[in-house]
């Protein structure tokens, strides 16, 4: 079955595939999605697992799969935030003759970079029984103190987020998690941006607690790529700040 997917923009414009990141949907994206939209027709799937898809997410490439599965276009501009950045690159590696350019935003570079992955919380989601029994008891407070992390200090975790995390299941979780992982040990991501012909546009919130910034040094040597930066950014400038990575991702996808 087609996974779930939203389109804003007028259907004849360029299309634009937006995605979204681990234990989120399509919901998160709806601060930046319409400003978009003036200039796109833009695609904002729920993949495998997630939102109001059902299923559970294999590797990064199959979740990209299951979004070129939805994409009517000939070609348009792959964008993604965070785990939502890989498979828009998997996108670009799937179909490399529909994708004309590639926007990131947060995405981390390594396996190394992802700091929160690593942490004791998401060690013990992995852990078969003890898993379950936190993922099952935790209250909306605790969701949201563990997900402060995914913005910039002083920054709220609007209820969205929550309700998201709730929908999702543990092993659609740990198990996106550890495709991320897999998809980075694989090739860190400078490496596949290095390997495309298209450009890609790398946009990063400068506060970002679950990502190690340093690692957006891996694309200095890349010649396609281009890195702009948020400062006052988190993880999530898709919702901290829309209006500024709206323009950034017009920029990255040749708009502006």
């Amino acid at each position: 079955m087609p996974i779930a997917h939203l389109q804003l923009g007028s259907p004849t414009a360029p299309a634009l595939v937006l995605v979204h990141g681990l234990g989120a949907s399509g919901r998160v994206l709806e601060r930046v999605a319409p400003l978009l939209a003036a200039r796109f027709r833009v695609i904002v799937p729920d993949l495998p697992g997630f939102g109001d898809t059902g299923g559970e997410p294999t590797t990064i490439e199959g979740m990209a799969r299951a979004v070129l599965e939805v994409v009517d276009a000939e070609e348009f501009v792959a964008a993604g935030h965070s785990m939502g950045g890989l498979v828009a690159t998997a996108l670009a590696e799937l179909a490399p003759d529909r994708v004309t350019r590639l926007v990131l935003v947060n995405a981390p570079a390594t396996y190394e970079s992802r700091t929160a992955a690593r942490g004791r919380g998401e060690r013990i989601l992995r852990l078969p029984l003890i898993g379950d029994l936190v993922w099952n008891r935790m209250s909306d407070e605790r969701i949201k103190a563990t997900m402060r992390s995914a913005f910039a200090p002083g920054h709220d975790v609007d209820d969205v987020f929550v309700e998201d995390l709730k929908r999702t299941t543990r092993a659609a979780f740990t198990g996106s998690s550890a495709a991320i992982d897999d998809y980075l040990r694989r090739r860190p991501l400078p490496q596949r941006v290095a390997a495309l012909t298209q450009q890609a546009f790398v946009i990063f919130g400068e506060r970002d607690g679950r990502v190690d910034p340093a690692s957006l040094d891996g694309y200095g040597p890349v010649a396609n790529a281009t890195v702009a930066t948020i400062p006052e950014a988190g993880h999530t400038p898709v919702w901290e700040a829309p209006e500024r990575t709206a323009e950034l991702i017009l920029t990255g996808a040749g708009a502006r």
